[in-house]
């Protein structure tokens, strides 16, 4: 605390706060700030020693495309609890309970309410243009739905009662077409 506060520091070294107990106390701040400058640089040049395509998957994840994915025949259904995903040949159908939020999309209030009363969301694939997997050291682990139009849409990850998260991955992949970036681990038992 005290090289936090450093006109405490001169306080405490002098007895008053004057030019010396000043200087003094702004010598004391200049450490840290000198040693989070070093971090800093240090981590700056260790980033610009990386390979491009290292790089760029550190800060958009590793992006597995939609060719080569084992087939998957539609409808195909992810269930637990109350949460369920659902890949069908025209699009997904979410349960209300896996929507966590949407952003940038065109009446989003309105989406919610018909997911509120009819008790899912339908996306068509077209607007689908990226399936992100995602996860929050604070809160819940999530997909995120990259949409056409600029806007996102986060949903639940969930374990699945009769399949795992790579054979919804898969689907996605194989029915929708709709490539997959992986920015965390995916369990695949």
């Amino acid at each position: 605390m005290g090289l936090i506060f450093s006109p405490f520091v001169g306080f405490a070294m002098h007895g008053k706060v004057a030019d010396p107990g000043v200087i003094v106390g702004l010598w004391f701040a200049v450490i840290p700030l000198s040693g989070l400058a070093a971090i800093a640089v240090l981590h700056w040049s260790a980033w610009r020693r990386l390979p491009a395509h290292i790089a760029e998957e550190g800060t958009t994840g590793k992006i597995v495309p939609a060719e080569g994915a084992p087939a998957s025949v539609p409808p195909v259904r992810f269930s637990n609890e109350k949460n369920w995903i659902e890949t069908l040949s025209d699009g997904v159908a979410l349960s209300r309970n896996c929507l966590l939020s949407m952003q940038g999309v065109s009446e989003a209030a309105a989406k919610l309410w018909v997911a509120d009363n009819a008790g899912e969301m339908f996306i068509p694939w077209g607007d689908i243009a990226e399936w992100g997997v995602d996860t929050d050291s604070d809160g819940l682990d999530y997909y995120l739905l990259q949409l056409r139009s600029g806007g996102m849409t986060r949903v639940r990850r969930f374990s699945p009662d009769h399949a795992t998260e790579c054979d919804l991955l898969n689907a996605v992949r194989s029915v929708g077409q709709v490539p997959i970036s992986l920015r965390c681990d995916v369990d695949c038992e």
